[in-house]
């Protein structure tokens, strides 16, 4: 079937699903292979829910009017993914990047939401399942949509862009994450920086740590750059939590975030907040009021003991930073 017939079906639909477990009445279940299970075995258990549909690439499979045949159900996703992303004419900020990418996510997020209307990848739904599934979890027309996106080899971030059609860019760093993959720090540079070709096709924005020899050796032309760190903000670790001082309005906020390498994160989401007009308080309070979850950079108070949770996988040069 093709991609824009699929897309009726879709349109009309509850949204998508992949777990079987989870199926909902009028949803699309794409039947995946796993390492450990097969999403075909659970066709005819889907096909039990009223109005799903299930969409398959082995014939075997097949059960008449509500079983979709495509050539590969994660092409098909991909592709349903990308023409539903292409209804929306709004700004698509991608973050990638070796550390940070979760934590600049949502500390974003803190900073444009008092202002703006958003639609963000939920946890680290960042790879080529999770990307289009953010996509097309998108159901009403938000003002900017925030996509992470993760790579673990050259050519991953192109693919994820070729979905998610990002107008903006950030990477946070370039680091040893995935190394295995990607074969050298220089490939993870590469690598990364395929998301700027795509912002550069766009004639988009990109938003770039000013002190970052390694980003800034990559910048292409035909692009819009914004810079951060910024320099009304003095960022600190007082105690335990980071503390903001915004030298344009003389206020100071208290994080719920410690570690001082959060401070470039912070920089990052007020660098965005003030790109879309975001007034700088709201921004601020936003992302003093950010909590961490998801076992990130989470503080636990517990009787007389504070607890630092930060258990999360993270590659060598995260958790280094985290304990020191």
């Amino acid at each position: 079937m093709e991609t824009k017939e699929l897309y009726k079906i879709y349109s009309q639909s509850a949204g998508v699903c992949i777990d079987s477990r989870h199926i909902e009445e009028r949803q699309l279940f794409f039947a995946f292979r796993g390492e450990n299970t097969d999403g075909h075995q659970y066709v005819d258990k889907v096909l039990e829910t009223e109005g799903c549909y299930a969409i398959i690439d082995d014939a075997a499979f097949d059960r008449g009017d509500r079983t979709i045949l495509v050539e590969d159900v994660l092409s098909s996703i991909q592709k349903l993914a990308r023409y539903h992303r292409d209804q929306f004419d709004i700004p698509v900020l991608g973050i990638t990047g070796s550390n940070g990418k979760t934590t600049t996510k949502e500390l974003i997020a803190a900073a444009l939401s008092p202002a703006l209307k958003l639609h963000v990848t939920q946890g680290n739904y960042n790879n080529h399942l999770g990307v289009p599934l953010t996509l097309l979890a998108l159901r009403e027309r938000p003002d900017v949509m925030i996509i992470e996106m993760g790579a673990n080899r050259l050519k991953d971030i192109e693919e994820l862009s070729n979905i998610a059609n990002p107008t903006h860019g950030l990477i946070t760093n370039i680091g040893m994450a995935h190394i295995e993959g990607f074969g050298s720090q220089q490939n993870i540079l590469i690598g990364k920086t395929e998301l700027y070709e795509h912002i550069a096709d766009n004639e988009g924005t990109l938003f770039i740590n000013k002190n970052d020899s390694k980003l800034l050796s990559r910048l292409p032309e035909n692009v819009d750059v914004r810079l951060y760190p910024m320099d009304e903000l003095e960022i600190r670790s007082k105690s335990l939590f980071i503390e903001i001082e915004d030298k344009k309005t003389d206020r100071s906020y208290t994080s719920a975030l410690y570690g001082i390498y959060n401070a470039l994160n912070i920089h990052a989401a007020m660098c965005v907040a003030e790109y879309f007009s975001v007034d700088r308080e709201l921004a601020l309070e936003g992302i003093a009021a950010y909590q961490p979850e998801m076992n990130r950079s989470q503080v636990i108070k517990k009787a007389k003991l504070t607890l630092i949770m930060d258990a999360y996988n993270a590659n060598p040069s995260s958790m280094k930073l985290s304990i020191e």
